[in-house]
């Protein structure tokens, strides 16, 4: 209450505020809409995603999958929470209400066949705008920031089906099992708008491409140009922002100088002149005195291009370099970590936070997942802890909504800081390790014993919402 009464003279807030004036003010589903969509506009949303994917050597060629999401945030209101989604009905475009008004893009309300699990942010009229998710066959989708995508008109929708942008990922989640499945519906049964009312579009702040891929290693990525869908074999295996997939991958090109081998001495020797007692330790130039030559000049900024040759050459190099060591699929869980901690973008780093609760895009959340083995993983910006989800054990049965934990402010508990003094200091005792090891482990959605020191982050599981489909 405090902050909102500081802050509701800004534009932001005073966006929030009129949309939940719609909200609240009107019990029509028409001016419900309209309070959403006044909503969306007044949040800036994300310009900061990356996206990539690591080829395992593993008996079930499994696909390992990281994905960073940058968003402004005002905390509370667009924090983060971990939707469970069964099969049920949905809607996949406008209400039937904007459809009596005579939307021309119509109404889409139709099942949902797959259960899935999916971020959404804290707001109960956003919960169908998921951003990353994964199904119960395996197929995910990530919707990445693309200011310039240039979305289909309803003017055009003939027979076809509307999909709403924002629904987009829910659609695929819901709906359908192979990459295949999705690049044929996408061209030949739907339209995908960012129309709200006819003619009116949403601005370029909630405009997205999408990566998906399935179990059986099947990957594409979903744009939208010049009014009409753009459908590619993601073969590079990483998306970022704008511009389009085809130029980022191009770009690539740009690097090739960048070299695997850290023969930069041996390449040096071949241009040395002497420089006599000249340099204190050197007698000839260039020469190298350390290493790490070899990916000079990859660009480390945090701009989209910069991402996205840093991903994909980073993995490149990595993989040719290093055995991945570890059992089982733990290795490329590793190397897709740090991957992550690559292209990690800090608060402030891309921009000044407007006030006290209203921060810059920074890595809010990433994640980890395996389409093949169903495990979906995540971590916050202030826990780095992972934690995960396997979808071969989860109850789709029914609908629940579990604010991610740790969102911040920093703290201890946020940062989910160990001490270790106790057990240095009392080496006759059992090592921490075998304390975590004997203790049995425990699915973050399950309650915790009264005992657990973890049961403040827990906390937050009384408040699942079940919602009768």
């Amino acid at each position: 209450a405090i902050w909102f009464k500081q802050f509701w003279r800004k534009p932001f807030c005073s966006g929030i505020l009129t949309a939940w004036k719609y909200r609240t003010s009107y019990s029509s589903r028409a001016m419900r809409g309209r309070g959403l969509l006044l909503l969306v506009a007044a949040l800036r949303g994300c310009s900061a995603c990356t996206y990539f994917e690591l080829n395992t050597t593993g008996s079930r060629k499994e696909v390992v999958i990281g994905r960073t999401m940058e968003f402004d945030t005002v905390r509370g209101i667009t924090d983060w929470r971990l939707h469970v989604s069964p099969a049920c009905t949905f809607d996949f475009g406008a209400n039937r209400t904007a459809q009596e008004n005579g939307f021309l893009c119509g109404a889409h309300r139709g099942p949902a066949r797959h259960g899935h699990v999916a971020f959404v942010m804290n707001l109960p009229m956003l919960k169908g705008v998921e951003m990353e998710g994964m199904n119960e066959q395996g197929l995910t989708c990530a919707a990445l920031s693309q200011y310039r995508a240039e979305y289909q008109s309803c003017e055009s929708r003939g027979s076809k089906k509307f999909v709403s942008s924002l629904l987009f990922c829910r659609w695929v989640l819901s709906n359908f099992e192979l990459v295949d499945q999705v690049r044929d519906a996408v061209l030949h049964d739907v339209i995908v708008s960012n129309e709200y009312l006819t003619g009116k579009r949403l601005n370029e702040t909630f405009s997205f491409h999408w990566a998906i891929a399935d179990a059986q290693g099947g990957s594409i990525v979903v744009e939208y140009e010049r009014g009409e869908p753009r459908v590619y074999n993601n073969s590079v295996g990483v998306l970022t922002n704008d511009p389009s997939y085809p130029w980022h991958v191009e770009n690539l090109n740009t690097y090739s100088w960048l070299a695997a081998r850290a023969d930069q001495d041996e390449r040096a020797a071949e241009l040395a002149v002497p420089t006599g007692d000249l340099l204190p330790g050197q007698s000839v130039v260039p020469w190298n005195l350390n290493h790490g030559f070899n990916t000079g000049g990859l660009p480390g900024d945090p701009s989209p291009r910069s991402r996205f040759v840093r991903a994909f050459y980073v993995r490149q190099i990595a993989q040719l370099n290093n055995k991945v060591d570890g059992e089982g699929l733990w290795g490329w869980y590793a190397l897709a970590q740090a991957i992550l901690n690559n292209v990690f973008v800090p608060m402030g780093w891309t921009g000044q936070n407007p006030n006290l609760v209203d921060k810059s895009d920074h890595t809010t959340w990433a994640t980890l997942r395996v389409p093949q083995t169903r495990v979906f993983a995540f971590r916050s910006y202030f826990d780095l802890q992972w934690k995960f989800v396997d979808l071969a054990r989860l109850d789709l049965t029914r609908e629940l909504f579990l604010t991610l934990p740790h969102q911040g402010p920093a703290s201890a508990s946020s940062m989910n800081v160990v001490d270790m003094t106790g057990d240095l200091n009392h080496r006759a005792g059992p090592a921490l390790s075998e304390t975590m090891a004997a203790t049995k482990p425990r699915s973050f959605l399950e309650r915790p014993l009264a005992s657990d020191e973890s049961v403040s982050f827990l906390e937050s599981h009384a408040s699942l919402v079940h919602h009768e489909m």
